[in-house]
């Protein structure tokens, strides 16, 4: 006491104060250890598995509540994104089909054999009148190509809208595609197991392997690619991509779905007045045939970004005449062999004129076509 006689006060009240500092420090220490422990263990505890599945924004819209229910104060800009799933893409092929004749079959054949290496699934597409002929022919397809009929599922529809409905039927009533909203039966933003799709129709017969659509529609990041395609001409205001062989990638899909799938029950004389009075097109079957095409094939480019659709050949000449034509072989011819076109059409007397002046171009994508023998 002898050092705090001349300040007993003064010393006092420096000892509570050092007093003081200590404890804070004991108790800062004690917070410290026990903040790391309950850290650690916190640290330690897992996510649910199902968690792992969510897009972070659906994470958040859980509630602002961890795993473990602790309040996240975090900002959604703070949570690190989850690594991308790995997955391969996968493509679909859907053949639209009226099996009523061996050349239509044959047609059909030869895409399974040219054009269907690189898909993981076959759909044919049939109306519902024609499922014992299609049943049988896919029972062949099996026999003689086992790889391809590994693949191949034949589906039966109420034909209604020709090759549109038949592919739209697949899409929808097939489940291949779902819904982004079930409500207002919008597909754009839903899912899919597929990542890419070819949609094409007995119409088409290949004359070479090809998978050039499929290729070009990955390339160039597009929506659409067809086989074929038109420029401008005074009677069209667009181009427009031919619809017996367009590629789409998943949202070239679901704009199609939405755009074109979602159309009512088409008659000419309410959604086509104007065929009315257009003598090219005379009876009601024609009439009915042209509106449906006007609709589901010329409008489809308007549903797209022009740069995101792609044609692969030109389908005219100078003249805007059609390659489809067998009065037009010459165009057809000259695409094949400077261009080696892959395809050819069977329809209005076009595969009887090829089978006759270039038979090899109609044998090469129909090897193991049986019924080749009964037509030759």
């Amino acid at each position: 006491m002898k050092y705090c006689h001349q300040g007993r006060r003064s010393c006092l009240k420096n000892g509570r104060w050092l007093l003081t500092a200590l404890k804070l420090i004991c108790i800062a220490g004690i917070f410290i250890f026990y903040s790391t422990l309950v850290s650690r263990i916190t640290s330690k505890q897992k996510s649910p598995a199902w968690l792992n599945y969510l897009p972070p924004e659906s994470r958040l819209r859980l509630g602002d509540r961890g795993v473990a229910g602790k309040r996240n104060t975090r900002s959604a800009i703070s949570l690190p994104a989850p690594p991308a799933a790995s997955k391969s893409a996968l493509a679909l092929m859907i053949i639209a089909v009226y099996p009523n004749t061996d050349i239509r079959q044959a047609a059909t054949w030869s895409q399974l054999e040219c054009f269907a290496e690189e898909f993981e699934h076959i759909i044919i597409s049939a109306p519902i009148q024609l499922k014992d002929n299609v049943t049988r022919f896919i029972k062949e397809v099996k026999e003689s190509m086992p790889a391809i009929g590994s693949r191949l599922e034949g589906q039966f529809y109420a034909n209604d809208r020709y090759d549109t409905g038949l592919w739209c039927d697949a899409l929808l009533k097939g489940k291949t595609l779902e819904a982004y909203n079930i409500n207002t039966g919008t597909y754009l933003g839903g899912s899919s197991r597929y990542d890419h799709f070819l949609l094409t129709n007995d119409s088409l017969m290949a004359v070479e392997k090809s998978n050039e659509l499929l290729e070009t529609l990955k390339a160039k990041h597009a929506s659409v690619v067809s086989l074929n395609y038109w420029k401008n001409q005074q009677h069209y205001t667009h181009p427009w991509v031919e619809s017996p062989a367009r590629a789409f990638s998943l949202e070239g899909v679901q704009i199609f779905a939405d755009n074109v799938c979602s159309l009512p029950r088409l008659r000419w004389r309410n959604h086509c007045p104007h065929l009315r009075y257009v003598k090219k097109f005379s009876g009601n079957a024609r009439k009915q045939k042209r509106c449906i095409v006007e609709k589901t094939e010329y409008a489809v480019i308007d549903y797209y970004s022009p740069d995101k659709v792609h044609g692969l050949y030109l389908g005219h000449d100078e003249y805007f005449r059609t390659w489809t034509s067998p009065s037009n072989f010459e165009i057809w011819k000259n695409l094949r062999d400077q261009m080696s076109f892959p395809a050819m059409k069977i329809t209005h007397g076009f595969f009887e004129m090829v089978r006759k002046l270039r038979p090899k171009d109609t044998e090469t994508c129909t090897v193991h076509f049986k019924k080749w023998s009964k037509m030759k």
